[in-house]
Order: structure tokens, then C-alpha cells, then sequence
């Protein structure tokens, strides 16, 4: 019932022009990987007919230290390519979840690699 009611709410955001951002595993991840998606987003955008912008964000682990922000933390925002709206529409949403997965995965690798060079 709460899965139906923020697809509502989604799709009425969606069909006023707004952005919605969503955390396609459903939840943070406590090991700091992308692990498997869910459908929700992708059938979201699908019904909607609205693109997906697939964001990577590396370093939000360590913003909270207890009940303290840690000010001296770096976060790192990758945005990669947009799915098309044509291509959620027309392509098998198994398809195109496994290719933002794996977008994702080598975007975050990317990410930290290169703040290892720094």
C-alpha cells in the first residue's frame, strides 16, 4: 500500500514537470555498493513517459560522525547519461535496469579511483 501510494505520488509530480529522485535499490546501502535494483523506479518512468538521469553519489558514509556533521567530508556526484524517454518506453524495463546497474557500478568504481589519485 505504500509502494502505490509514492508510485501516486510520483506519477502526479512527474505529470506536473517536477524531477523525483529515487533510490532504485530502495534503500541506502549500508556497504557502500550498488547491489540489485527494484522495478519501482523504472516502471515509474516508463508509465510517466519521462527520462531517466542515472546520479552516482560516492561519500555520504562518513557525513554523520554520532549526533556531529563531519564538515570535512567530501561527497563526489557523478551524472551519467540520460535514458531516453523513447528508449524506457520501448525497451523491456529488465533492460534498461540492467543497463543503468551497470552504468552505476562503473561510474562509482570510476569515482574512486580517482579520488585514490588525489
Amino acid at each position: 500500500e505504500a509502494m502505490n501510494l509514492v508510485h501516486t505520488k510520483g506519477k502526479e509530480w512527474l505529470s506536473k514537470g517536477a524531477s523525483v529522485a529515487i533510490f532504485p535499490e530502495g534503500t541506502r546501502s549500508k556497504d557502500r555498493e550498488i547491489h540489485n535494483f527494484k522495478a519501482g523506479a523504472f516502471i515509474l518512468a516508463k508509465e510517466a513517459g519521462v527520462p531517466i538521469l542515472p546520479v552516482v553519489v560516492e561519500g555520504t558514509n562518513n557525513m554523520l560522525k554520532g549526533y556531529w556533521m563531519n564538515w570535512r567530508n567530501r561527497i563526489t556526484i557523478k551524472v551519467l547519461p540520460p535514458i531516453s524517454k523513447e528508449r524506457v518506453e520501448q525497451e523491456p524495463i529488465k533492460d534498461v535496469m540492467a543497463e543503468v546497474h551497470e552504468a552505476m557500478v562503473n561510474a562509482l568504481a570510476e569515482v574512486r579511483a580517482n579520488k585514490k589519485q588525489k
